[in-house]
């Protein structure tokens, strides 16, 4: 269904999707980040790549499930979005607006591009610093 790696010298999450999550799915999938999360002591300035191209657009009705369960996510520096065709970027661009994200259709372009030189970051003052475990 999905993969997580942290490569912490890289401030690096890594996450691949391998198919459409049901609602119950992507409630199993938060928790699971959540733990990666507390498990590294993941902060506000990660660098995050999702690559969809395997699993493609998701389900309408799991949308509102990921946005409710991912209230939480702590701010990136970077997000690089990995998609393989036209549909998954569209929702991507609607569901995902951050100034930071950048979609490609090449997995090694997003991690060059996440991987270049530093940009500067500011942290929203509504993000970020240590998840609540207890949170969602």
């Amino acid at each position: 269904m999905y993969s997580i790696r942290y490569i912490p010298e890289q401030m690096l999450l890594d996450i691949r999707w391998y198919d459409r999550f049901s609602d119950e799915e992507v409630v199993d999938y938060a928790l699971a980040v959540k733990r990666e999360f507390l498990r590294h002591h993941i902060r506000t300035g990660y660098l995050l790549r999702i690559d969809m191209s395997a699993s493609g657009a998701q389900p309408d009705e799991a949308l509102p499930v990921f946005r409710e369960n991912f209230q939480w996510f702590p701010k990136a520096r970077r997000i690089a979005i990995i998609v393989a065709d036209g549909e998954t970027r569209q929702q991507v661009q609607g569901e995902m607006r951050q100034s930071y994200l950048r979609i490609f259709d090449d997995a090694e372009a997003g991690l060059t591009w996440l991987l270049e030189s530093e940009i500067e970051f500011v942290a929203d003052d509504d993000a970020g610093g240590p998840i609540d475990p207890a949170a969602g």
